[in-house]
């Protein structure tokens, strides 16, 4: 009778410990369920936010080369077709003034370059 009495015992602290057991998982199922709801939420907004900033990216890519097709048209108009802005001046220079100025330059440049001088001579000329 003891012996069926400590069977008893045994068999009913088993069942409670494993009771317990199973009301943690159950527990713990639940918390694992509701962070990855929140996480499922999260991303989701994230994606929105991916979505919308890459959205934005091409709206500002777009202007962009608008801004550089409309510079470039401007820059056509000025050069090709002599046109220029309401109150802007245009200075034009003939053709060979620009060249002999820019064969100076390089004479010049040349000139610095190739041959050694002191400091005094290049300032004074000497």
């Amino acid at each position: 009778m003891i012996r069926l009495i400590k069977r008893l015992n045994l068999i009913s602290v088993t069942l409670i410990v494993l009771l317990v057991l199973l009301i943690a998982l159950a527990f713990l199922n639940w918390k694992i369920s509701l962070k990855r709801n929140s996480l499922k939420k999260e991303l989701q907004s994230l994606n929105q936010k991916v979505q919308s900033l890459e959205e934005r990216s091409d709206s500002l890519k777009k202007q962009m080369s608008q801004k550089d097709l409309l510079a470039y048209l401007e820059r056509l108009a000025r050069e090709d077709l002599g046109l220029r802005k309401e109150g802007e001046r245009v200075a034009a220079f003939p053709i060979e003034a620009i060249d002999a100025t820019n064969t100076n330059i390089n004479n010049i440049n040349n000139d610095k370059v190739f041959k050694k001088q002191s400091l005094w001579e290049i300032i004074f000329g000497h």
